[in-house]
């Protein structure tokens, strides 16, 4: 699934990137690392013994810029993205 993102900067400028988000019973497919790995999930009927994961992925921004906020837009169809975390952090 694809989410589209807007980066905004401290200067006001903005960038756009895509963020492939896998999801919970497959294996990572866009180069995702496992986070959490479980044995169970819930469903509307109650627990279902199968393994599912949460995924940890790396999105590219502009190094030169200080970020001030991301912002997700939702992916389009019936799919739903859960992000349960989001981290802004320099890679120099």
């Amino acid at each position: 699934m694809s989410v589209p993102a807007e980066a905004t900067y401290a200067d006001g400028s903005t960038g756009t990137l895509t963020i492939q988000l896998t999801g919970w019973i497959p294996g990572p497919a866009y180069g995702e690392t496992e986070a959490v790995r479980t044995s169970r999930i819930h469903t509307c009927t109650g627990p279902l013994g199968t393994t599912a994961a949460i995924f940890h992925q790396v999105g590219e921004l502009d190094p030169a810029k200080e970020r001030s906020a991301i912002t997700l837009t939702a992916p389009s169809g019936t799919a739903r993205a859960h992000v349960f975390a989001l981290s802004l952090e320099r890679n120099d």
